[in-house]
């Protein structure tokens, strides 16, 4: 207010002294009124437009350093909306899952007593040990991958035209562990004398240095033309074991913390989520010469449009397939790799902790919002079952121990004793086979007990991994 009555001071003043020394006005020639407007007017309309110029300068300041906030609140609102867009995304791949539609184990160790034939398909066989003690890991081998191959494919056909991928051992060459999978896969084609069986097994190693699961939910994610795969597991270090001397006086080997040596064979079949065939019965599949090269595409019939998405599995057979309902899911797991070793006590049970937590967030069974203000309070998780090689109570007792406080972390009441196959305690050293038998065991119980179970799996004192599986329900997305 002071300034602005100084600046009408000022320009009133400047004004009446040009009038009166600078002007070449004779003030005495003008009337009252018209020297009163001459004296008035021009220093009014001067401040009039100071005041209006000033105002548009403010406004227009005002108007840009909205712009500006604008500008910088919408760049903020963008790199947020890609932020959560990104998290999203992140959150949906690791939450991709595959659907498990048989088990077929074969071992020296009875069935275990939660299985009793259910659910169909799956088997547990039980191959003589004394068969296997010493025969070397070829011979072993051969028998059991027949029978768990001749289960699989004699429960559905369309298993034979599935490519096959093969966890590889330590103790055999590459090429003779795939010529291996090849002879028991056509020994079991003959068994059950199929009609038109492919010509040679699509077998293979499983690719990637990841956990079992993880780098089978890939396989379906980097191929969408695969409808399903099945996994071979199989290792014997019994095989290569020698019998033990009566007369020998040498003292027994301490026990290892992998247990004694022992023989699997387990095959586990997977699929796509959400795998369906529009093949029918009535479905004439043309081939070569009987098909019209003239025929426009959306005229064409199902049986050929069956064929999407199943790779070279024949449409006929596909339904085939479909007959073996999911059993559970398979969801990726979560990993720690870790020179010098992971933690021990307080501090592998925190490990765990964390590992658990990712491998449920995997599984949906806990939330990860992209705003931590957004998050609710997570509710207890039941856990049905836990498969896990800890080992015995002289060798794995901390790990167990930090297994059970991780879960208990999260609300489950889970016994790890009652409620917990250890694999070590009950099948022994089985080698590349373990990792494929703690998913069959997890895979399994959650479809018996229709409650989620957990695999922890540790190699070493270097490497612990943890997944959780799911049963299968109708319509579920991950």
């Amino acid at each position: 207010m002071i300034l602005n009555s100084l600046i009408f001071g000022g320009i009133t003043g400047i004004w009446w002294a040009l009038v009166w020394f600078v002007l070449p006005v004779d003030l005495r020639q003008l009337s009252v009124p018209s020297l009163t407007l001459l004296h008035v007017a021009p220093p009014v309309l001067l401040m009039g437009a100071w005041s209006a110029w000033k105002s548009y300068r403010a406004k227009r300041a005002a108007a840009l350093a909205q712009a500006a906030i604008d500008a910088q609140a919408a760049e903020n609102a963008a790199r947020i909306s890609a932020a959560r867009d990104t998290h999203e995304a992140e959150l949906r791949r690791r939450r991709a899952y595959v659907d498990c539609r048989g088990v077929w184990v074969s071992s020296t160790t009875p069935p275990p007593g939660w299985f009793e034939g259910q659910p169909a398909p799956c088997a547990f066989l039980e191959h003589p040990a004394e068969e296997t003690l010493g025969v070397g890991r070829e011979t072993a081998l051969r028998q059991s991958l027949h029978e768990v191959l001749s289960l699989a494919i004699g429960s559905s056909p369309a298993i034979a035209w599935l490519p096959i991928y093969l966890l590889p051992g330590n103790q055999m060459a590459g090429a003779a562990q795939l010529d291996l999978a090849r002879g028991a896969w056509q020994a079991a084609i003959d068994d059950n004398a199929l009609d038109h069986p492919p010509g040679q097994a699509d077998c293979k190693f499983l690719p990637g240095i990841d956990g079992v699961a993880d780098r089978v939910v890939a396989l379906f994610e980097n191929d969408p033309t695969l409808p399903a795969l099945l996994l071979l597991g199989p290792d014997s270090p019994l095989a290569d074991t020698e019998a033990d001397d009566p007369y020998d006086d040498d003292a027994p080997p301490a026990p290892s913390a992998s247990g004694k040596p022992g023989h699997a064979v387990v095959a586990l079949l997977f699929s796509r989520p959400g795998l369906t065939t529009s093949y029918r019965d009535d479905d004439a599949v043309v081939t070569g010469d009987d098909q019209d090269p003239y025929q426009p595409y959306w005229e064409r019939q199902g049986g050929e449009a069956a064929g999407l998405g199943w790779a070279r599995v024949p449409p006929p057979l596909q339904p085939a397939l479909l007959d073996l309902a999911p059993l559970a899911t398979l969801h990726q797991g979560r990993t720690l790799q870790k020179q010098g070793g992971v933690g021990h006590g307080n501090g592998l049970s925190r490990q765990i902790q964390n590992l658990l937590e990712g491998a449920l967030i995997n599984a949906s069974l806990r939330d990860q919002p992209f705003d931590s203000a957004e998050a609710d309070a997570p509710a207890p998780v039941e856990i049905g079952w836990l498969a896990h090689n800890s080992g015995s109570v002289d060798t794995g007792g901390s790990r167990l121990a930090a297994l059970a406080t991780a879960l208990h972390y999260f609300g489950s009441e889970l016994n790890p004793i009652d409620q917990a196959t250890n694999v070590v305690v009950e099948y022994g050293d089985i080698g590349a086979a373990r990792g494929p038998l703690l998913l069959a065991t997890a895979l399994l119980r959650a479809a018996q007990l229709a409650q989620p179970t957990v695999a922890a799996e540790f190699d070493g004192d270097d490497f612990v991994g943890v997944g959780v599986m799911r049963p299968a329900i109708a319509g579920a997305t991950p």
